[in-house]
C-alpha cells in the first residue's frame, strides 16, 4: 500500500471521528433530493472543485483540493440506507413527492445527537468494512 493510499484512510477515520465537531465548526448543512432519492450533508457551498468519491456501498464523501472532505453523500437513502439505519427514517419524514423543490434543506432540530451520533457510527462501519476486512 503506498504512502498516499495510508494516508487517505487516516485522513478518513480522522474525519469519521471528529465528524460531530466538523460539522459544527463548518456550519454543514443538510439536504435531501426528493427526486434522487440522495441525502446530503455538506458546507453550505460546495467548492467548484468538490468530487465525489466513493468509499464503500453507502457512502460517498464530497471531495475538494487538498483531499480535504467537504460533505458526504448518500444515494438511495430512503430506499435503502434508510433500512439499514431506522434511526434515519425521521430525517426525510413528511417530505413529499410532489414537494416544487426536488432539493430539500432538512431543518436543523431533526439532526439530533442521535442522528450525527449515527452517521458517525455508519462511516465507520463502512470504512472498517472496505479498508480493513478485505
Amino acid at each position: 500500500m503506498t504512502k498516499s493510499k495510508i494516508q487517505e484512510k487516516k485522513q478518513l477515520f480522522d474525519f469519521t471521528y471528529n465528524f460531530n465537531e466538523i460539522i459544527k465548526k463548518e456550519k454543514w448543512v443538510p439536504r435531501y433530493d426528493i427526486e434522487a432519492d440522495s441525502f446530503s450533508f455538506s458546507v453550505p457551498k460546495l467548492p467548484d472543485d468538490a468530487r465525489l468519491k466513493y468509499f464503500g456501498d453507502e457512502f460517498a464523501f464530497y471531495i475538494s483540493g487538498g483531499n480535504k472532505i467537504r460533505g458526504i453523500f448518500i444515494e438511495y437513502f430512503n430506499s435503502n440506507f434508510t433500512k439499514h439505519n431506522k434511526d434515519f427514517r425521521k430525517l426525510t419524514a413528511g417530505i413529499q413527492k410532489g414537494s416544487e423543490k426536488a432539493l430539500v434543506k432538512i431543518k436543523k432540530d431533526k439532526i439530533t445527537k442521535k442522528i450525527i451520533s449515527g452517521f458517525s457510527e455508519s462511516m465507520k462501519e463502512s470504512l472498517l468494512a472496505n479498508f480493513c476486512l478485505k
